[in-house]
């Protein structure tokens, strides 16, 4: 699995910080941490859960996916989620798994 650092430079794509920023609403300290390695590794401060919704958000992400990159949700945790358009993550009675599409980012 990817850590946030991987996937956040994977996401980003050639954009520079500034344009990270103004795409997403997430300060340009804030990015330029992430793709430092800040809050990637292990017993380091993970990174906000509102950031990484704003940033999976802007750059028209799954935010669930987003959440698993960032350890702020193990996969096993999105069993029956679903994330609305707006990035909004809620509970999917009845509906199928995400895992599939979180497992496919591996």
């Amino acid at each position: 699995m990817e850590t946030w650092q991987e996937y956040v430079r994977r996401i980003i794509d050639g954009d520079v910080q500034t344009e990270a920023s103004a795409r997403t609403g997430v300060s340009q300290k804030t990015i330029s941490n992430w793709l430092n390695g800040v809050g990637s590794g292990e017993g380091q401060k993970k990174p906000e859960a509102g950031n990484v919704a704003a940033f999976a958000t802007g750059y028209q992400q799954n935010v669930l996916v987003a959440f698993v990159a960032a350890r702020l949700l193990t996969v096993d945790q999105t069993e029956g989620m679903v994330t609305t358009r707006r990035g909004l993550v809620i509970p999917a009675p009845g509906a199928h798994s995400v895992t599939t599409v979180i497992k496919g980012t591996q």
